[in-house]
């Protein structure tokens, strides 16, 4: 049986290109944001992952669990490689530098509202499209970059993406019978 991660990330990579596909410009940086956002921002445990508040299971196990923060982090570098390879994001910029403000804006979108008084936040479904669009202005390629490389480049990374899950379920089954084989 897989677990709830694991499940829970399966499904988003498959809602993920779902969202993209059909739009003409999904292949572009802003809008692979937006769609990212709202795969994972559909999936109530997967939210909870990326939170920063400490009541919130999924920041005690991102603590509890640094090597989960770096795999991810491997990851979307791997992502955003890929997708200045494919002319979708600028090439002069560090590829680990963007992969660290991609991670600065989605935390950002998802933790503001942790420190900043209800008064002064503005409506939450502006905000995606919002930092989507500052991103396409800041990151993409001359020309908005093309589209339908930048959804190859996604659809390549997904497959990959979900050959990791796999392989890091079986370790964590594995790791956990070889444990309990222990005590």
């Amino acid at each position: 049986m897989k677990s709830l991660p694991f499940r829970e990330l399966q499904a988003a990579n498959k809602d993920f290109p779902s969202r993209i596909e059909p739009d003409p410009a999904g292949g572009t940086i802003g809008r692979l944001l937006s769609h990212g956002f709202a795969a994972t921002d559909d999936r109530l445990f997967l939210r909870a992952l990326v939170t920063t508040d400490s009541r919130v299971p999924g920041t005690s196990l991102q603590q509890r669990s640094p090597e989960l923060s770096r795999w991810q982090f491997r990851l979307d570098q791997q992502l955003v490689e890929e997708l200045q390879g494919a002319g979708v994001l600028r090439r002069d910029l560090d590829p680990h530098l963007l992969t660290y403000l991609f991670t600065v804006i989605s935390l950002g979108l998802r933790t503001a509202a942790e420190v900043v008084a209800p008064e002064f936040a503005p409506p939450t479904a502006s905000l995606p499209s919002t930092l989507a669009d500052i991103t396409q202005r800041a990151f993409a390629s001359d020309g908005g970059g093309d589209s339908e490389r930048g959804k190859e480049a996604l659809r390549h990374f997904i497959t990959a993406l979900n050959l990791s899950l796999a392989n890091h379920e079986r370790q964590t089954r594995t790791g956990s019978a070889s444990e309990g084989e222990k005590s």
